[in-house]
């Protein structure tokens, strides 16, 4: 049947061009056969059930070579189709009736970008400000170390991560006031010491707790830093799936 666009064009499927999709060749009992790579005794074939190239390209060794017979129409035309009218490359479908979507990069985005591309998907941002408390302050010279944790960190992620090289950030504390936004010249996002480090105009003599926050600086505020682990870019999910994020407060 030639199914038509709403100007009497016919319709082209984005996937398979004007061809049709080709026919669900259930095997089952048949068999395919391999031929043998050169004499070394055995028969002149190698056999298979066919069955097997309806979930993939089936690889064998023979006499130390590798052999591949390619996967049949049904396999090609589940990877294409799938998640019709949605295209996923090489993708075949988690086995369920919703669509799916590729989640995309959404780190250094704002809150306001990051739903709008993924409204686009028909995915949801869940997104949740969190806070760094600093814990220890130490100087030499004029480089300053100030040692936090993120008091609002999921279990799976560590304390600064997120943080970059660059980043303009507040260091508010009970120490010493460093005045304007601080440049972060230094980090470590490891969990059992996770610090960031910065220089100041003059030298200074600190070595001690400290209470206090790191603030999102004008570049940060509501900028996303951290992706949760289970929607990671590139991590196909089914639409409506809600998209985790957080961003630093300020």
């Amino acid at each position: 049947m030639t199914h038509r666009d709403d100007r009497d064009n016919v319709q082209v499927d984005f996937v398979w061009g004007n061809m049709p999709m080709q026919p669900n060749d259930d095997r089952t009992d048949s068999y395919i056969s391999i031929p043998q790579v050169q004499d070394v005794g055995w028969s002149a074939a190698w056999k298979q059930t066919s069955d097997t190239l309806r979930t993939a390209d089936y690889n064998l060794e023979l006499n130390n070579l590798e052999v591949k017979a390619p996967a049949d129409s049904h396999t090609i035309a589940t990877l294409g189709y799938s998640n019709f009218p949605a295209y996923i490359p090489n993708y075949a479908g988690d086995g369920d009736s919703q669509l799916e979507q590729v989640v995309p990069n959404l780190v250094r985005k704002t809150l306001a970008q990051a739903t709008y591309e993924l409204d686009k998907l028909n995915l949801d941002l869940f997104a949740t400000g969190h806070d760094i408390t600093i814990d220890y302050i130490e100087s030499t010279g004029t480089t300053v170390r100030v040692y936090a944790w993120d008091t609002d960190r999921w279990d799976d992620d560590v304390a600064l991560v997120g943080l970059r090289v660059g980043d303009k950030v507040w260091v508010d504390n009970n120490l010493e006031d460093f005045g304007d936004l601080v440049t972060i010249t230094a980090l470590n996002a490891d969990v059992t010491a996770s610090w960031i480090e910065f220089e100041t105009a003059t030298a200074l003599n600190l070595d001690d707790s400290a209470i206090g926050n790191i603030w999102a600086g004008p570049d940060l505020v509501n900028v996303i830093t951290l992706m949760r682990f289970w929607n990671q870019p590139g991590d196909i999910k089914n639409e409506g799936t809600n998209i985790h994020v957080r961003y630093l407060n300020d």
